[in-house]
């Protein structure tokens, strides 16, 4: 079964932008390189998506806040 996902306490831009583009392209590069991919989830958004903490590799980046440092999203 396929569930959607909403990165917990953040917002990034819109897709069809240049930044939404770009944060879609980091995220994917960070994604197709561990082995390991911890995902915590919480309660569902009223658009019926989990809202959830992405946590990568065995050092455990924290996907929400990396997005971030990096500017790509804003505090939600």
């Amino acid at each position: 079964m396929l569930e959607k996902l909403r990165l917990r306490g953040i917002d990034t831009p819109e897709l069809p932008t240049p930044k939404g583009k770009k944060a879609k392209t980091f995220v994917e590069e960070i994604l197709k390189k561990p082995k390991i991919i911890t995902i915590k989830t919480y309660r569902k958004d009223k658009y019926d998506r989990y809202l959830a903490d992405i946590f990568v590799g065995s050092k455990e980046l924290f996907l929400n806040q990396k997005l971030l440092d990096e500017k790509l999203a804003a505090a939600y």
